[in-house]
């Protein structure tokens, strides 16, 4: 059979002196009340947080696939760019060099796009007469650290743009 111990005074003393502290008004208050407050203010306040985190996650999600959209933008007229000249004085038609336009367009990316959160890991680039396409794939990490068990720190994200330096429109 199982005794219910009596608080000790050690434990008594410093109740007692609480409620007198707070006074009768505040000790009748706490006493009447149900406690549900003391479970909805921390849950409102870790909704808050987690709504807060979210909205920031997916702020910098936004600019950072708009950078992702920049770059792929940049690189398809740098691509383009890169008409072979030679193909050009003998065929004369306006073809662009794989072989530069790869070139330039890796310099480009290597220079522009190394920083502490964002960071471009492959980019493909295909060419047909004088139109150059380039798919940009890129890593980002998010603002708001998320537990490794999640695995959700980093996204990839993804961009394709087509240029042409020559337009064939009369």
């Amino acid at each position: 059979m199982w005794h219910h111990k009596q608080p000790s005074a050690v434990i008594k003393q410093p109740l007692i002196r609480l409620r007198r502290a707070l006074g009768p008004r505040i000790t009748n208050a706490l006493i009447g009340s149900s406690g549900s407050t003391l479970v909805l203010i921390p849950t409102m306040t870790m909704v808050t947080l987690l709504f807060c985190c979210i909205a920031i996650d997916s702020a910098s999600l936004s600019i950072f696939q708009l950078r992702t959209d920049h770059l792929a933008a940049d690189s398809a007229l740098l691509g383009a760019r890169s008409l072979s000249q030679a193909a050009f004085f003998t065929s004369g038609k306006l073809i662009i060099n794989q072989a530069t336009a790869e070139n330039q367009v890796s310099s480009y990316l290597g220079s522009v796009s190394h920083f502490s959160d964002y960071q471009v890991s492959n980019f493909y680039l295909s060419t047909n007469g004088s139109v150059a396409t380039v798919k940009i794939i890129a890593q980002a990490k998010l603002p708001i650290s998320l537990p490794n068990w999640l695995r959700l720190n980093s996204v990839t994200l993804s961009a394709t743009s087509q240029a042409d330096e020559v337009a064939n429109n009369p």
